[in-house]
């Protein structure tokens, strides 16, 4: 049993994923609302709501980021920081830095949804790795109208599990 457990955890960090082809960053700014996270993701957001991102053009290249949830307590939490792509011929997987935080990430963008009205309507990002993952929306209810199906089925063929993000009551 210990094996066939180390031999999991290994094929899981080995296994890696696509990002999209091309990533356009104009469509990309803004914000988005979490609309899924991965089962994991709770080690690092905790047992976060309302949860937030807004993403913004430092320079050519260099994304500002500023991520925000309310906590199990009602308290507004928020984070900032930068991504950036360390190959600029591969925009969708970028790297980010947070405050604070001593090590930096992989963020890739793995699906993205259309452009309307000059924006993506939906992404989901993980990393390398596949063990953190989540789902981002411009509008939360036309992706569940329009959109969650397709995504569902995305998510499921990649063998990501996912946990719906509470965004009610986000005033």
């Amino acid at each position: 049993m210990i094996a066939l457990l180390l031999l999991l955890s290994f094929i899981s960090l080995c296994s890696s994923i696509d990002t999209v082809s091309d990533l356009k960053v104009e469509p990309y700014l803004g914000t988005w609302y979490q609309v899924y996270s991965g089962p994991y993701n709770k080690i690092i957001q905790g047992k976060g709501r309302c949860t937030t991102a807004e993403y913004g053009l430092l320079e050519e290249n260099k994304i500002s980021v500023l991520n925000s949830q309310i906590d199990s307590n009602n308290q507004l939490n928020t984070i900032g920081g930068y991504a950036y792509a360390k190959n600029e011929s591969d925009l969708a997987k970028l790297t980010v830095k947070l405050d604070g935080v001593p090590s930096e990430a992989p963020y890739w963008v793995v699906a993205i949804g259309p452009i309307e009205k000059k924006i993506y309507q939906y992404s989901v990002v993980s990393e390398p790795n596949t063990i953190f993952m989540w789902v981002l929306a411009r509008n939360v209810e036309d992706f569940f109208e329009n959109y969650d199906e397709d995504v569902q089925e995305y998510l499921k063929s990649n063998n990501f599990k996912s946990v719906k993000t509470d965004q009610t009551n986000c005033d």
